[in-house]
Order: structure tokens, then C-alpha cells, then sequence
């Protein structure tokens, strides 16, 4: 396992471009790079979800689990950060009428999309002889509960969705305002959440979203401060990081869960300030980074029915090498059917 963990580590590094000692990738916020650096963490949620099925405890791929532990809930950061960072660009550009959208563009088409996984993973189980009760399918529907798929980062990112819309309809789309009340709604849900009992990584990443929105604001002045010169930038490139390591092994250690919050903050804009040095591109990637959704929904599919016979314990390699396949093979086909539908809702709208 092992040596598949490091094989992936390297295809990200194909094509992989540094920007020269006195330049800068000022493209690094483009669609095509931020899904490169997409498809790089969603690798790597494969990879922490697929250990899980593993025996690891006496083998050499016990190493890369434990990279995984480190890196933790870091690794769907960047999802949260460009999301916040691409929907106030979308509002820059489209105004209110993009926030009038959001219920059925944004909320509706993920939640729909997700409740037919929720069939999906509720066919296998039913296939396999587990007994579903009816609460916990419904409560799988809101991404709160689970059927042995992976729900809590479409619960909060539903969430957020509703709560964008809700603090841009207040604030009558005028950005800084809205802003303002989403960071503070996002908080207070944070805290909430966090006193409410709610597992930690429901909500120990959520500030990454206002984060992506806030340096979409200030993006022009960031960028002119930090790629002034290469002292600058280093030095903004170990701030973030050292901010990283100083919040998890001290401030965290003295006030708790509630301090994680700010090490991903560190974490995420360590990321982004990478990448205007170092350009993560290729076909892997930008596959990997345009089926996010999918491969996170869909990657427990293969691994509950295959870890029913046992066969993660009597082949692992084999075992790890089709659900990757097969994960990758739902991908692309769920994509394209949801494709299909909304076309053909589009061609409906516009007959009448």
C-alpha cells in the first residue's frame, strides 16, 4: 500500500511547474489550476477512507496512514476555500440574480444529486442483508446520518448554501455586508455545533468558506503584498505554516477543538500561497478535481460490498485497485446521467 500511496504521490508531481525564482503563477485562483489541487486532496480522501477497510498495523503502509492522520480534516479545505472564493466571484459578476439562483442551483441540484447516492448506498446494503431502519434513511437524506457512505462535508456544504443565501438576501446582495454576516453566521454555527455535541469534523473546517469569500474581496491587495518580492513571499509561506503547527501543538492543546478551526484557516492559505509558486497540473488531477462530488459520495459503494466477503483482508492490493476503478467508473457515469437530466430540463424550459 505503501508503494500505491507513493505512486500517487508522484503522478501529482507530473507536469508540475515552479513559476521561476523571480515570478509568479498569477493564474493559481484559475478553475483549471484550483481543480488540479482539488483532485490532489480528493486522492488523498481515497486514500483515508480506503484505510479504514485495511489491516495496516504491521505493515510498511502504515506509514502513509499516519501521514493522513496528520493532515486530517486539512484535506478538504481547499474544496470549502475556492467554493466561498468561486461564489463571490460568480456574485461579482452576475449580482443579485445569481443569489436568487442559489436555492435550485446550488442547494437543490446537491441535494437531489446526493439523495440518489443515499439510494444507491441504501440498494447495497439492502443487497448485502443489512436491515435499514427508516430514521436512519431519512436522516441519511440530510447528509446528518449515514448508510455507511460519506455525508458530513454535504450536510455543512447544504448548510452553507442556505446560509450564503440567506446573508445576501438580507444584505440585498451588496457583497462586504453579506460577507460580514456569513463569517458571523458561520461562526456562531461553529461554536454551536461544537457545544452542541456534533462530532468535530462536522464543523472544525466550516471557516475555510468565509476565508475563500474574504480573499476574493481582497485578492488584488493580497497578491500585490505578498508577490512583491520573494522575501515577502517566503516569509507569508512560513507564516502560514508555522501557523499550522504552532495552533494544532499549542493553542490547540490549551483550548481545544475549537482553535482547529484557525489551524485550517493556516493550512488552507499555506495551500494558495504555494501555488503561486508551483502549478499542480495535469490529467489526472483535472479528472480527479472535476468529479469531486463523486468520488466522495460514491468511494464507500465498492468498499462495503467487497469488505462483505472479506476480500479487503484476503486481497488488499486487489482489493484497493477496484474500488479505485470501479469509483472512478461510477464516477464518470453518474456524472454524465446527471448531465443528461438537467439538458434535458433545459430543453424543457426553454420549449415554453
Amino acid at each position: 500500500m505503501l508503494f500505491l500511496f507513493m505512486a500517487f504521490s508522484v503522478l501529482c508531481l507530473v507536469s508540475a511547474k515552479f513559476a521561476g525564482v523571480k515570478s509568479f503563477h498569477t493564474d493559481y485562483l484559475h478553475k483549471d489550476n484550483t481543480t488540479a489541487v482539488n483532485g490532489i486532496f480528493v486522492g488523498l480522501v481515497f486514500f483515508s477512507h480506503i484505510s479504514g477497510y485495511l489491516d495496516l498495523a504491521d505493515t510498511g503502509a502504515n506509514h502513509w496512514f499516519k501521514v493522513l492522520l496528520n493532515i486530517g480534516q486539512y484535506m478538504v479545505t481547499t474544496f470549502l476555500f475556492y467554493s466561498g472564493y468561486g461564489m463571490i466571484c460568480s456574485l461579482k459578476a452576475k449580482g443579485s440574480t445569481y443569489i436568487k439562483r442559489i436555492p435550485v442551483h446550488r442547494f437543490f441540484k446537491t441535494w437531489s444529486q446526493f439523495a440518489v447516492v443515499i439510494f444507491m448506498y441504501l440498494a447495497i446494503n439492502l443487497a448485502i442483508g443489512n436491515h435499514v431502519a427508516l430514521k436512519d434513511f431519512l436522516l441519511a437524506l440530510t447528509g446528518y446520518g449515514a448508510l455507511g457512505n460519506s455525508n458530513w462535508y454535504i450536510f455543512i456544504i447544504l448548510i452553507l448554501y442556505l446560509v450564503f443565501y440567506v446573508a445576501f438576501t438580507l444584505s440585498k446582495s451588496r457583497i462586504v455586508l453579506g460577507t460580514v454576516i456569513f463569517s458571523l453566521a458561520t461562526a456562531a454555527l461553529t461554536i454551536w455545533f461544537h457545544f452542541a455535541h456534533f462530532p468535530p469534523y462536522f464543523y472544525n473546517t466550516m471557516l475555510c468558506f468565509p476565508a475563500g469569500m474574504w480573499y476574493a474581496l481582497g485578492k488584488d491587495k493580497i497578491e500585490s503584498f505578498i508577490m512583491k518580492n520573494n522575501a515577502v513571499y517566503f516569509a507569508s509561506l512560513l507564516i502560514s505554516g508555522i501557523g499550522v503547527v504552532a495552533v494544532r501543538k499549542t493553542i490547540y492543546h490549551i483550548f481545544g477543538e475549537l482553535m482547529y478551526p484557525l489551524s485550517a484557516i493556516f493550512f488552507v492559505l499555506f495551500i494558495v500561497i504555494a501555488t503561486m509558486k508551483i502549478r499542480f497540473r495535469n490529467k489526472m488531477l483535472t479528472f480527479l478535481g472535476s468529479h469531486v462530488f463523486e468520488i466522495y459520495a460514491l468511494q464507500r459503494l465498492p468498499m462495503i460490498l467487497l469488505e462483505n466477503y472479506g476480500f479487503n483482508l484476503t486481497h488488499p492490493y486487489l482489493f484497493f485497485l477496484i474500488c479505485a476503478a470501479v469509483t472512478v467508473g461510477l464516477s464518470v457515469l453518474f456524472q454524465k446521467c446527471v448531465k443528461i437530466v438537467l439538458s434535458k430540463k433545459k430543453k424543457t424550459v426553454n420549449c415554453n
